[in-house]
């Protein structure tokens, strides 16, 4: 990254909550939320949230964005700037006013693109793109052609769609809006001194143009916020959960994102399916990278913790075969958290997903306990896979052409070995993790592990 790193930046992230996190490539990025500090003094002392520190002070300059190289293992706090020089502040998204709470984000053609939020005063509906090398933001603008842009709103739901090179917007708390056959729900708690609603609007962007979609499509889900919406093969999203006024859901949805059709709502279809509980602020990954072409028959979806029925945290985390719908619990030996932020990594050579869980709320021991965290962990999942699927992947990496012509011009024994293994492995197609009891202490022969990162110090064990 071209951006140098001020001297006085100490590496090491800050502890937040509902921020907005992403991986492009080997590199996280990791911008807004709240933090905490203790308000008050001796038995008076209470815990309370904070928007995060006005970076642009800090940094005698613009805000900054938080990174961290998987790769590398170390955080580093990049400075931002404006896309020109024009002194064009609306190009800068800072965490106050603009972006202050409940923003999504994800990684499209090299670039890192930012969505919505909320910052104590007034929800957003902007779209912001960050140069990753440059460190440079750029507000988008909607050209006005096309249809209207979603309501100004947090808590949403933003996927890449590649196929298409669009991204694609659901759901959210915020403003309520007319048009598009979008539902919008009021909120009726009396306690809450700003009026919102619950939407299920759909929207689809493309950042070339500037133009939004507003898609009116039947059989979507209901109005909903802080659910969990993810890419799980090159033309699919899966939602799961959330929330609309005091009732918690834990529902699947899939939306065919060529013809903006969704299927669903998926439950058990008896008592004692095992199934997880109705939750949300809980976080959701892919096992299977989305952009494999065997992700849409192979995919597992990783869902991690959260806040349940009574207000309080789920501890469970849960697989799901997308394919037979069928869920399965880790039992995880774990502090639980809720409105942590979760992204996958996947590591092509060896063929392993590290789920990497940051920040969030834990269940505090006493008034006086900081319950926003910074501490890293990562789950690192093993993925199993054919001997004909690896000759497949390399061979297409390395001549990019056609895997499957590629096949026939390996050697004659090696051929054999091919089609035999692929014999075998037809009646029982290769799964992503193996079951597991996962404990807080590393499984040496194990292909799930669980790593601990915490206090000052991010090197892994």
């Amino acid at each position: 990254m071209a951006t140098d790193i001020p001297s006085d930046i100490p590496e090491v992230p800050i502890a937040r909550t509902g921020a907005a996190m992403t991986i492009l490539d080997d590199k996280m990025f990791v911008w807004g939320g709240y933090s905490q500090e203790i308000d008050g003094e001796g038995d008076a002392r209470v815990p309370v949230n904070v928007q995060l520190p006005d970076e642009e002070e800090e940094l005698d300059d613009y805000p900054a964005i938080e990174v961290y190289s998987i790769t590398e293992h170390r955080w580093c706090r990049y400075k931002t700037s404006r896309k020109d020089d024009d002194d064009n502040e609306s190009n800068v998204p800072v965490r106050v006013p603009v972006f202050g709470f409940g923003s999504v984000m994800t990684g499209i053609e090299g670039m890192v693109y930012l969505f919505g939020g909320w910052n104590d005063q007034e929800f957003s509906n902007d779209v912001f793109r960050l140069d990753p090398v440059k460190m440079k933001w750029e507000r988008l603008q909607s050209t006005g052609l096309g249809g209207n842009p979603p309501a100004c709103k947090c808590h949403g739901g933003m996927v890449a769609h590649h196929s298409s090179n669009k991204l694609v917007i659901f759901g959210g708390i915020g403003a309520a809006k007319q048009g598009g056959g979008a539902q919008y729900i009021t909120c009726h708690d009396t306690s809450v001194r700003y009026e919102y609603c619950w939407n299920n609007e759909l929207h689809s962007f493309d950042p070339k143009t500037g133009q939004w979609q507003e898609i009116d499509c039947p059989n979507r889900p209901p109005p909903t916020g802080a659910f969990t919406f993810i890419e799980i093969d090159p033309d699919h999203a899966l939602l799961f959960g959330g929330r609309v006024e005091e009732t918690r859901m834990n529902h699947v949805y899939i939306l065919d994102m060529k013809s903006m059709v969704w299927s669903g709502p998926h439950l058990p279809a008896y008592q004692m399916e095992p199934w997880p509980t109705s939750r949300t602020l809980h976080t959701m990954v892919p096992l299977v990278d989305p952009k494999l072409p065997q992700a849409r028959r192979e995919q597992k979806v990783l869902v991690i913790w959260g806040k349940g029925r009574d207000n309080k945290h789920v501890r469970d985390m849960w697989v799901l075969d997308v394919a037979s719908m069928t869920w399965k619990e880790l039992m995880v030996n774990t502090r639980a958290r809720m409105f942590q932020m979760t992204s996958a990594y996947y590591r092509s050579h060896d063929y392993q997903t590290d789920a990497i869980i940051f920040g969030g709320n834990i269940q505090r021991k006493s008034k006086h306990d900081k319950h926003v965290v910074t501490e890293m962990r990562v789950l690192k999942f093993g993925a199993v896979q054919s001997l004909q699927g690896m000759c497949r992947d390399i061979t297409s990496r390395l001549y990019s052409t056609n895997p499957t012509a590629v096949i026939q011009y390996l050697s004659p024994s090696l051929l054999e070995q091919v089609k035999e293994r692929s014999d075998q492995l037809n009646a029982d197609p290769p799964c992503c993790y193996d079951e597991v009891f996962i404990t807080s202490k590393q499984f040496e022969d194990h292909p799930v592990n669980l790593i601990r990162n915490e206090g000052q110090h991010y090197s892994y064990t």
